[in-house]
């Protein structure tokens, strides 16, 4: 039986400072997380559409395109972005050209109800927000 990969993304900005976070799950256990300072004037659409492109390119990397993958994001916004037609946004293009490739599907989730994996997704966003340097510059908006 394939593994399957279960990523939250969540994407934050604190004292003007964005940041995002990855959390991976397999099988109920987190084996992998990834916290990301971005520039300052990134918007918080901006970095959790990040942390979802992250997400894919992490689960690209496991090089198994059956194995499936779910992201869950809070961040409606950006799934109703992925739905679009038209994309306003190279980031979005970015995602579903990669997605393309992948067995993935995409979930939103409530935020703040206590959901184990989207509570730590935020915590790691959060924590980017107080790293000194920033580790991706996206460009302004």
């Amino acid at each position: 039986m394939n593994p399957i990969f279960i990523y939250y993304t969540d994407g934050s900005k604190t004292d003007g400072r964005t940041g995002c976070g990855i959390a991976l799950f397999r099988g109920g256990e987190e084996i992998k997380t990834l916290s990301i300072r971005l520039n300052n004037d990134s918007s918080v659409f901006m970095a959790e559409a990040y942390a979802i492109k992250i997400a894919l390119l992490e689960a690209q990397s496991l090089n198994d395109s059956t194995i499936p993958v779910h992201i869950f994001t809070d961040s409606m916004s950006v799934l109703k972005s992925l739905e679009a037609v038209n994309d306003r946004f190279q980031i979005i293009t970015d995602i579903k050209t990669i997605s393309e490739n992948l067995n993935c599907s995409f979930h939103w989730i409530k935020a703040h109800v206590g959901t184990h994996g989207n509570e730590r997704a935020d915590i790691l966003a959060k924590e980017a927000t107080y790293k000194d340097d920033v580790d991706v510059f996206l460009g302004t908006p």
